[in-house]
């Protein structure tokens, strides 16, 4: 009994303690979405297709990290296997439409040389 008087004291003192106050800046961090379109297409990657039934139907390699991303609204015009683009995106919280590769929407992409 002793045991769960002193484990409840402990538990009610860890409650009462004081809130670290958060910075404003950090704050206003928390407010805006992580990747917002900066109209700077800032990621460089490469187009690939689908080889199998089970991969999605195309991806996007980022050379840097060995990171695939699936584009959910790629648009026609960019559906070129091997075409370099550059692009600013966001990531969907979403499951996975494939194993290899994560979900994303583009949200500007241009073609590259």
């Amino acid at each position: 009994m002793r045991i769960l008087l002193a484990l409840f004291a402990t538990l009610a003192f860890a409650a009462c303690t004081q809130q670290k106050e958060i910075p404003v800046a950090t704050e206003q961090e928390a407010r805006t979405a992580p990747t917002e379109a900066t109209g700077k297409n800032g990621t460089i990657g490469v187009l690939h297709q689908a080889t199998t039934k089970e991969g999605c139907p195309w991806t996007i390699r980022i050379k840097e990290v060995e990171y695939l991303l699936d584009p959910t609204n790629l648009e026609e015009e960019f559906m070129v296997e091997g075409l370099r683009v550059r692009f600013d995106y966001q990531p969907l919280r979403m499951m996975n439409r494939c194993k290899e590769a994560n979900p994303i929407r583009v949200l500007s992409m241009v073609k590259m040389k």
